[in-house]
């Protein structure tokens, strides 16, 4: 490799080279961290170990700005990346054929479903993307163990609408909230929650699934088979290998009744334990986000299920909220937030005592571009979007918490659209377990307008929010955004540094990669 630049790191001489492997469009690298992204090679020469250092010199060549193909996330699109090529296999012949074939090529690969993640886990500069959304099949149903095997590209609304038809007797267990069509797979990749009252994260829901590893090997992991992986994978942001199937466990299908009411935070935690105990098992609090009301922060609209007779009627259309009412809502919660809040709170009275099904209930609207067109109505200079935080903190520390944000977002001026409380499990078995107790999860949705002075509020607003997350015992969920500092990581998730090992054991050519990887690689390593 032709040298660029010599110098120290650390103490240590080190290499710098441009890489002559596979050049994309100019200078390209073979560092075992980032591998293939328009960066400068480190090689220390005394460890033998990699590290990264991006060149803020770098200048793209034209071909680079041109050849590949641009991708984002779909719903910060703060993520704009440009990789190789996109692959949307159909059959598990055509994923394994490719990924063999990417292999003998020494290529780097990232791995995407919907595209939701936000912080850069689903694609890497100069990567090649597997996209798994067509592979969504559903493999097998044992209805006496009441498991479904599906394909990882499978989303929540194909997979219950086909339990629905074949199966009614049975449900899914959780999904995430807020959007419908992401896929199964991307739930493991960031082992999600949903509005369980007393569950833990998905991987509680897991039986077993099938991963093509870095060696292009299909392996199969489970709590007594390759059990380590099983605990990397889940909540391992693709970076283990290539989910392909998945048994998921069910549970009974019953119907649920909607009990709602506009209470304060104060005293939630105190009334989830007495409603867990009689029988409830979805809830969460939407709260007041108008900064200048006396109730911001400190009331919301609480909304808990409890199971219904079975042949309790199922709540028909009369008092849902259609695209337009949501759009409508979005509106408001830009423009008017207390106006906002006082239309969601009068539409929920409504529904109190209504029926749902166990899985439906779980489903809601999402609006999709709805950024894009807020930005037009309101004539805003530069693009904007929200973007999601998610926060934890000890249960006898809620009220705490939300006291202390609401000095905070009322001294920065955070722009909170709309924010919800929720609960959560301890998770005892995967390895970067972001539940480390039963915790209160407070959801964050913040404006962010997409300048250089919009981008750098909202990295300070975040990492506030995380302080304060902290200083309580708490902790906060990685996969929204790459903006916490590298104290704030530790002190939340102290297995990181051994996570990375991880990482390199079972990937030693970090053949699996994204930008959210080889931030943290650059951070750590």
């Amino acid at each position: 490799l032709p040298l660029t630049r010599a110098g120290t790191l650390g103490g240590h001489n080190v290499i710098a080279a441009s890489c002559v492997h596979r050049p994309y469009g100019g200078r390209q690298c073979l560092c075992t961290i980032c591998r293939h992204s328009s960066c400068q090679f480190i090689d220390t020469c005394t460890r033998g170990l990699a590290a990264l250092s991006l060149d803020p010199n770098l200048k793209l060549s034209a071909a680079t700005k041109t050849s590949g193909v641009l991708v984002n996330d779909v719903h910060s699109q703060l993520n704009t990346t440009r990789v190789g090529s996109v692959l949307r296999p159909e059959t598990y012949d055509e994923l394994i054929n490719s990924v063999s074939s990417m292999i003998k090529q020494d290529l780097s690969i990232s791995i995407c479903g919907s595209r939701h993640a936000m912080g850069g886990q689903q694609f890497g500069e100069g990567t090649e993307l597997v996209d798994l959304t067509a592979l969504d099949k559903i493999i097998h149903l044992d209805r006496e163990e009441k498991i479904v095997e599906v394909e990882a590209g499978i989303t929540w609304p194909k997979l219950i609408a086909w339990l629905n038809l074949h199966a009614p007797e049975l449900s899914i267990i959780q999904k995430q909230t807020g959007a419908d069509e992401l896929t199964l797979g991307g739930a493991l990749a960031a082992n999600i929650h949903g509005r369980g009252l007393s569950q833990r994260p998905i991987i509680e829901n897991v039986e077993s699934f099938a991963m093509l590893n870095a060696k292009g090997e299909r392996i199969n992991c489970s709590r007594a088979e390759e059990s380590e992986l099983f605990k990397l994978a889940i909540g391992g942001y693709g970076l283990f290998g290539i989910i392909l199937s998945i048994k998921l466990r069910l549970t009974n299908r019953i119907k649920l009744e909607r009990i709602v009411e506009t209470r304060s935070v104060e005293g939630l935690v105190q009334t989830i334990e007495q409603r867990v105990s009689n029988g409830y098992v979805f809830g969460d609090l939407q709260y007041m986000t108008d900064s200048e009301d006396m109730d911001f922060m400190r009331q919301g609209v609480f909304s808990c299920y409890k199971p219904a007779a079975p042949d309790a009627e199922v709540a028909k259309l009369d008092h849902k909220l259609s695209e337009a009412d949501w759009q409508n809502l979005y509106l408001l919660a830009h423009v008017d937030k207390g106006r906002a809040f006082k239309t969601y709170k009068d539409y929920y009275a409504q529904t109190n005592g209504q029926i749902y099904w166990y899985d439906h209930h779980q489903q809601s609207i999402y609006l999709k571009n709805q950024n894009q067109k807020l930005n037009q109505r309101l004539g805003y200079k530069f693009p904007s979007s929200l973007m999601i935080s998610e926060l934890y903190v000890p249960r006898s520390r809620l009220h705490a918490f939300m006291e202390n944000i609401r000095l905070a977002a009322r001294k920065q001026k955070m722009d909170i659209i709309y924010g919800t409380i929720r609960f959560i499990e301890k998770d005892e078995e995967s390895f970067l377990a972001w539940a480390k107790e039963p915790y209160a999860c407070i959801i964050f949705n913040l404006h962010v307008v997409h300048s250089t002075s919009g981008i750098e509020k909202a990295k300070f607003d975040f990492r506030r929010l995380i302080d304060e997350a902290l200083q309580l015992g708490g902790s906060f969920y990685l996969t929204y955004h790459k903006w916490a500092r590298k104290d704030q990581v530790l002190q939340a998730y102290p297995q990181f540094p051994d996570f990375l090992v991880k990482k390199k054991l079972h990937d030693p050519e970090i053949r699996f990669t994204s930008d959210w990887y080889r931030h943290y690689a650059r951070m750590f390593l």
